[in-house]
């Protein structure tokens, strides 16, 4: 599970600063985001300037007013499937295939699920354009064609409020280990998919590791600044968070840190 740094527009060559010559210079970093409109990106924002504020570096920021990867995590969930000793009845719900990351989870879908032939049998593609209403209205007709779907995967947590009302509705949302469960895997590592995952009715959920991808890049600028030559592209491995590893994973899931800001 790999994504390529693609959330900062932006993060631009160091200014120094400063009144005059013989005054102190601090480094100024400009960042720029496409949006803010999901936990995930607040969340990169924020662990972002901290990251900076750390390094006691000036953070100078620009924040554009518009809308704009899983095989690791669908091979634990298949995995679940074939030790459950039957055949699992499958259904993924697909983004916005514009953006490249609805692509690459799709695709890290089905490079996940084409080993396991033998425990899953996709049987319904269900396309969102990132949209509630449409994946509400998908999921609910892929469950009314395909009553016996046991396992799920969303594209992104942000969908999980339409899975589950749909499998609410179609009397499938069950705990692991209770009657009728179904197998439920998402990707992001949001605050609701934290929730789920202690609640018991989320098998696993690939994390995209936000602290590490601000430390990462904030590094990469101050190499840059100091001459040294850097590669292209630096790769946030990621984790898939299960039940197994639950208690051990959580504290860098950045949805956890959210989930408790947002606990009563």
């Amino acid at each position: 599970m790999r994504r390529i740094l693609l959330w900062m527009v932006a993060l631009a060559a160091a200014l120094p600063c400063g009144c005059s010559d013989n005054a102190p210079r601090r480094l100024r970093i400009g960042v720029a985001f496409d949006t803010l409109q999901t936990e995930y990106w607040v969340a990169s924002f924020e662990a972002l300037r901290a990251e900076l504020e750390r390094r006691d570096i000036e953070m100078i920021e620009a924040i554009a007013d518009n809308d704009v990867l899983a095989r690791a995590t669908v091979s634990y969930m298949a995995e679940q499937a074939r030790n459950s000793g039957k055949r699992h009845k499958a259904m993924i719900l697909i983004g916005d295939l514009a953006d490249i990351n609805a692509v690459g989870r799709r695709d890290g879908f089905e490079d996940a699920v084409r080993e396991y032939p033998d425990a899953i049998e996709v049987v319904a593609r269900v396309p969102t354009q990132w949209s509630q209403d449409k994946a509400l209205a998908g999921v609910t007709n892929a469950l009314q064609v395909n009553p016996d779907i046991s396992f799920i995967f969303t594209s992104s947590d942000f969908l999980f409020p339409s899975l589950i009302s749909a499998l609410k509705t179609a009397g499938k949302y069950q705990k692991i280990g209770e009657e009728g469960h179904v197998l439920l895997g998402g990707f992001d590592g949001d605050s609701l998919a934290c929730r789920m995952l202690r609640d018991g009715y989320l098998d696993a959920d690939g994390v995209q590791d936000v602290y590490f991808e601000c430390a990462a890049s904030v590094d990469a600028v101050l190499r840059m600044r100091g001459g040294q030559r850097m590669e292209p592209v630096i790769r946030d491995p990621g984790f898939v968070i299960h039940q197994d590893n639950l208690d051990a994973k959580a504290p860098q899931m950045w949805g956890a840190q959210a989930a408790k800001e947002d606990a009563p």
